[in-house]
C-alpha cells in the first residue's frame, strides 16, 4: 500500500528548487536500539525494536526548521545496576513513548536529495512510569517526491540524562505539506497574490532586479547600474548635478565639469582654473592667452624702463612703456605683475638693493595712480645680482639699471 502511494506521488509531482513547504506532517517508522551504546557501539542496526512517529514540522526559512515528533512503540530497556554502575541486562520489549523538540539545518533544499542535520532536547518514558530526558543529535536526507511531499531517512544518537539509557534511533517515512502551496506562476518563490510581477521571475517582491541593488527594474532609473533608493536606483548624486558621486570630483558642489563648478564656462573647473572669472584655455591653466601685440608691449617695457645712475626717476620713454603695460592690465583683469628692480655694479656699493626696490615701487605707484589695484602688483628689488649687460661697459651698465615686468596669472 505504501509503495502504491509513493508511486502515485512521484507521477503527479514536479521538482522545483524554489518550492518551500512551510508546514508539514511527518509519518515515520522508528527503530530503537539501547544495546549498542552499552556494547561498544556494536550492532547499531541490530537488536531493533519498532515504534511509530507522528510529527509536525515548521520550515521558518530555506535552511532551518522546527520539528516536534511524538513516538510510541516497544523497546528492550537496559537494566542498570547502581551497585556495579553498569548495565547487567535488558528487559523484554516494553512500552516506550517519547517526544522531542528539534532544530534542523537543511542543505540543498528543493533538490532531489536534500541532506539535513538536527539536534534538540526530548523526553521518553519506560512503561509510562519512568521518565528520563534525552538530547538527540542526528543526520538525515529528504528525497523529493513532488512539491507537496518528500520521503525522509534519518539516524540519531540520543544522549540520556540517566545512566545506561543512551540509544540509537533510526527512522524513515513521509513528510507531507499541510494544505496547498500558494499559486506562483513564475516560480520565483513569491505567491502570485503578493508578487508585484507575477508572470516574470524576480527577486525583489517578485520583480526582476538586473543590477542587484535591491530596487526592482520597474522602479529603477538605472537598471544596469547599482544605485540607491534615494536616487531612484541610480548611484548617489549628493549635489544633484547629474554626475554620480563615484565620478564626481566635487561631490558636495554642483558643477558642469566632471561635477565641479566652472564660473567662466571655459571648460576648466574652478578648482583647477587660475582665472576662474575670465574664460581661458586649458593649456593656459584656464587663463586667457596674452595677445601677441600685448606680449610685445610687455617685452618692450622690460627693455625700456631704464634709469640714470643712482636715480629712480622715470623717463618720458619709460612713461610710454608703462602706459602700454597699463593697457594690458586693463585687458586682462586676472593678470598680476611682478615688478622687479635691478641696478648696475656701481650702484650696488651705494645701497643698490634699496635703490632697486625703489625703482620697482616707482613703477608700481605710477600704475596704481592710473587705477590698477595695488593687490595686482608685486614689487621686488634684486640689486646687481641679475645683470643682463656687461658691467664693464657703460652700455651694459645702462641695461642693468632697469625694472622688469613679469606677468603672473592668478
Amino acid at each position: 500500500m505504501l509503495i502504491n502511494i509513493l508511486w502515485l506521488l512521484c507521477l503527479t509531482g514536479r521538482a522545483s528548487a524554489q518550492d518551500l513547504l512551510k508546514r508539514m506532517l511527518t509519518f515515520k517508522s522508528v527503530f530503537n536500539n539501547y544495546k549498542a551504546p552499552n556494547n561498544d557501539q556494536k550492532g547499531v542496526f541490530r537488536n531493533l525494536s519498532p515504534a511509530i512517529e507522528l510529527g509536525y514540522s515548521n520550515n521558518f526559512s530555506q535552511h532551518f526548521s522546527l520539528d516536534i515528533p511524538i513516538r510510541m512503540g516497544l523497546a528492550h530497556f537496559p537494566i542498570y545496576s547502581t551497585t556495579l554502575k553498569e548495565v547487567t541486562g535488558y528487559t523484554a520489549n516494553e512500552f516506550y513513548s517519547g517526544m522531542d523538540a528539534l532544530i534542523s539545518l537543511h542543505l540543498l533544499r528543493g533538490r532531489l536529495f536534500a541532506p539535513f542535520a538536527y539536534a534538540g532536547i526530548g523526553g521518553a518514558t519506560h512503561n509510562v512510569k519512568y521518565l528520563y530526558m534525552q538530547a538527540p543529535v542526528g543526520i538525515g536526507v529528504d528525497v523529493k517526491l513532488n512539491k507537496f511531499a518528500c520521503f525522509t531517512f534519518q539516524t540519531d544518537y540520543r544522549f540520556a540524562f540517566k545512566n545506561g539509557l543512551d540509544n540509537w534511533q533510526h527512522a524513515f517515512g513521509l513528510k507531507i505539506s499541510l494544505g496547498r502551496q500558494p499559486k506562483d506562476i513564475d516560480m520565483d518563490g513569491f505567491p502570485d497574490k503578493k508578487d508585484l510581477c507575477p508572470e516574470v521571475f524576480g527577486t525583489v517582491k517578485g520583480c526582476p532586479d538586473r543590477d542587484g541593488d535591491g530596487i526592482a527594474d520597474k522602479d529603477d532609473r538605472c537598471i544596469s547600474l547599482a544605485g540607491v533608493a534615494a536616487n531612484m536606483g541610480c548611484p548617489a548624486d549628493t549635489d544633484q548635478d547629474g554626475v554620480y558621486d563615484v565620478d564626481d570630483q566635487c561631490p558636495s558642489q554642483a558643477g558642469t565639469v566632471r561635477g565641479c563648478p566652472d564660473r567662466d564656462r571655459d571648460g576648466v573647473a574652478d578648482k583647477y582654473d587660475k582665472c576662474p572669472e575670465a574664460p581661458g584655455k586649458a593649456s593656459n591653466a584656464g587663463c586667457p592667452e596674452t595677445a601677441p601685440e600685448e606680449k610685445k608691449a610687455i617685452e618692450v617695457a622690460i627693455k625700456s624702463i631704464q634709469f640714470e645712475t643712482g636715480t629712480a626717476a622715470i623717463s618720458e620713454l619709460s612713461i610710454q612703456s608703462l602706459d602700454a603695460i597699463y593697457q594690458v592690465l586693463l585687458n586682462y583683469p586676472e593678470m598680476k605683475l611682478s615688478i622687479e628692480g635691478h641696478t648696475d655694479n656701481i650702484e650696488a656699493g651705494t645701497g643698490g638693493k634699496q635703490l632697486s626696490e625703489k625703482r620697482a615701487s616707482v613703477c608700481a605707484d605710477y600704475l596704481i595712480k592710473k587705477g590698477i589695484s595695488a593687490t595686482r602688483l608685486i614689487t621686488q628689488g634684486f640689486g646687481d645680482t641679475i645683470p643682463i649687460g656687461d658691467n664693464k661697459t657703460s652700455a651694459g651698465r645702462s641695461m642693468n639699471r632697469r625694472t622688469e615686468f613679469n606677468p603672473v596669472m592668478r
